[in-house]
């Protein structure tokens, strides 16, 4: 840092925050981006926090310094009690003959040397008393940057950070490493190539890399290669194809180094009866079980959809029953307890970095063609004939009801899918898994006037007899809230007016939205609802 630019007696605090934080059992704060500058000092409890993408282990007295922009996140499994100071920082500077507010220059956020503590006390922080005001805060804020800048002044680098020791500089060398290596894995990586990326001898490199990361650097490698060809093989991709993408240039010296690894040959392992995969996405549990394939870890449906409970319950495995785990709530823990061979989530979902560490993980593009999904997933599991059975019945069955519900009718109905929540009124068009089950399988009609393109549409309470149908499938969220919007909308002359509501044609289809995700539910939901249509004009 540039001293004379950022004098520390020029220094200002526009806003100053102090928060308390206490987690109660296990938990995780995915990362977020912090707009302002931030001290964080551990109460007590033990977490790992995972600052702009590196992981730190944090207990009871550690420090951690956080610039604007760096992203925040953690995960903890007994509870987690911390302090964070949140501060906005400017540097005046004279210009023209005018004091301006500049943008302080900051060192790069990290942990805080143990032994140095923190030199200034602050109010509020490590078990010092809460301050008086602001402005008590403001000045013991100040005093302790300038004893930071004035270390960084004489020669502490990145002020006090913990980048002065040798062994932080190893740990510093091996992180370019792991990150070169988990960039450049499919291309030949020399041992030589990494020490000197490291700044290291060869020798000291290979000791320091397996202490940190319990392989040796060929090891390591390996380890990445094999990870990402478990994730190809996930695919419709030959063996070839794949063992070019990790680094290998015959198919055969793959084939053998991943058999090695694995125990079992490449082309078989999808295949595997003992595979352990676990879902973290909707519906992608559902086309296991239907393939005959018991995942060991899948998502509760009981909290989203209290009222239907497990709408497509996962089989057990030979342990007993499968991990479920709450979307509200995720636990990265618990799903790591589930020990998972692959981990499958959908392209709805943003990637999740904790997941592939965890084991390697599966993006589907999310479609609503079932048919291609479970064939495909058939295929890479060597579920061909589970698959294909399960799609001739389906055939026929939609077939049927398509034909009952015209016969009965005369012509095709039409029909809209619309959820109600708290603060929402949302009609869905066809391009989606409800539009799917109401258009394809059963043969209704989504009206003309519908806007092509849209997947749903949110409306208020006046603009419902724009959106009138022969049957209406209504879905209200299990709030109190969203019950209470319901009945105002019952009672209002608009809902009264539409023609399913006066000839007896709106149908409950709570649960509807998730179950027709997968294969087993949407079957499900299908005879559910031609049961209730045949019920009603029969």
């Amino acid at each position: 840092m540039n001293a004379a630019k950022s004098k520390p007696d020029r220094l200002f605090f526009p806003s100053v925050r102090l928060c308390r934080a206490e987690f109660r059992g296990e938990g995780v704060l995915r990362p977020r981006e912090l707009d302002k500058c931030g001290l964080l000092a551990v109460e007590s409890g033990r977490a790992a926090l995972s600052i702009d993408g590196r992981t730190h282990t944090a207990e009871a007295g550690d420090r951690f310094w956080l610039v604007p922009g760096t992203a925040l996140g953690g995960r903890w499994e007994a509870g987690f009690r911390v302090t964070l100071l949140l501060f906005s920082c400017c540097r005046m500077q004279k210009y023209a003959g005018q004091w301006l507010a500049a943008e302080a220059e900051l060192p790069a956020s990290g942990r805080l040397e143990r032994s140095a503590g923190l030199p200034e006390r602050l109010p509020g922080m490590a078990g010092e008393a809460p301050p008086r005001d602001r402005l008590e805060l403001k000045h013991a804020l100040h005093r302790w940057m300038n004893v930071r800048r004035a270390e960084s002044a004489a020669g502490d680098r990145q002020n006090g950070l913990l980048k002065s020791t040798e062994e932080e500089a190893g740990r510093s060398g091996i992180d370019l490493a792991l990150a070169y290596m988990s960039g450049h894995y499919a291309r030949e990586v020399s041992i030589e190539e990494m020490a000197v990326r490291s700044g290291m001898s060869v020798n000291h490199f290979i000791r320091t890399f397996k202490a940190r990361t319990g392989r040796t650097p060929a090891q390591y490698l390996l380890h990445l290669r094999m990870t990402r060809a478990k994730q190809l093989l996930f695919s419709s991709d030959k063996i070839k194809t794949i063992a070019r993408s990790v680094g290998y240039k015959d198919e055969h010296y793959f084939s053998r180094a991943f058999k090695k690894s694995e125990g079992i040959a490449p082309g078989q392992y999808m295949k595997r009866s003992d595979l352990r995969i676990a879902t973290v996405y909707y519906g992608l549990d559902d086309y296991l079980t239907t393939l005959g394939i018991s995942p060991v870890a899948v998502l509760s449906y009981e909290r989203r959809l209290p009222r239907i409970g497990e709408s497509a319950p996962a089989k057990s495995d030979e342990s007993g029953a499968s991990v479920r785990l709450d979307s509200s709530a995720f636990s990265y823990a618990k799903l790591g307890r589930a020990a998972p061979d692959l981990i499958l989530t959908s392209s709805r979902l943003d990637a999740d970095a904790q997941l592939e560490r965890m084991a390697p993980t599966v993006t589907l593009a999310y479609s609503n063609d079932l048919v291609r999904q479970l064939r495909q997933m058939g295929g890479i599991f060597g579920r061909q004939n589970e698959a294909e059975d399960w799609i001739g019945r389906y055939e026929a069955k939609r077939k049927s009801m398509r034909v009952q519900l015209t016969a009965q009718a005369g012509r095709r109905m039409t029909a809209y899918y619309i959820r109600v929540g708290a603060t929402l009124c949302r009609v869905y068009g066809a391009l989606n898994q409800t539009g799917a089950l109401l258009y394809d399988d059963l043969g209704l009609q989504l009206p003309d006037h519908f806007p092509a393109g849209e997947w749903a549409l949110n409306i208020g309470p006046g603009q419902l007899p724009l959106f009138d149908a022969d049957w209406l499938f209504m879905a209200v969220e299990p709030t109190p809230e969203a019950a209470g919007r319901m009945r105002a909308i019952e009672a209002s002359e608009e809902w009264q007016s539409l023609r399913a509501v006066r000839e007896g044609r709106v149908c409950d289809a709570q649960g509807l939205l998730l179950k027709a995700l997968g294969p087993a539910g949407r079957l499900e939901a299908m005879h559910e609802l031609f049961d209730r249509m045949t019920e009603e004009t029969g």
